[in-house]
């Protein structure tokens, strides 16, 4: 993930926790999992 995602990452953060709950409650939980995985790195890198 590159730019503003990297300086700014709890408004990041806020909207991939949205997109994975709206995924999740669509059903596609293989495309949440990927979204899952980058919000992990980007709390790590705090």
């Amino acid at each position: 993930m590159e730019g503003v995602y990297l300086e700014r990452p709890a408004p990041a953060l806020t909207r991939l926790d949205a997109a994975i709950a709206r995924l999740t409650a669509l059903g596609h939980t293989e495309e949440a999992e990927s979204l899952t995985s980058l919000a992990a790195r980007l709390r790590d890198e705090d």
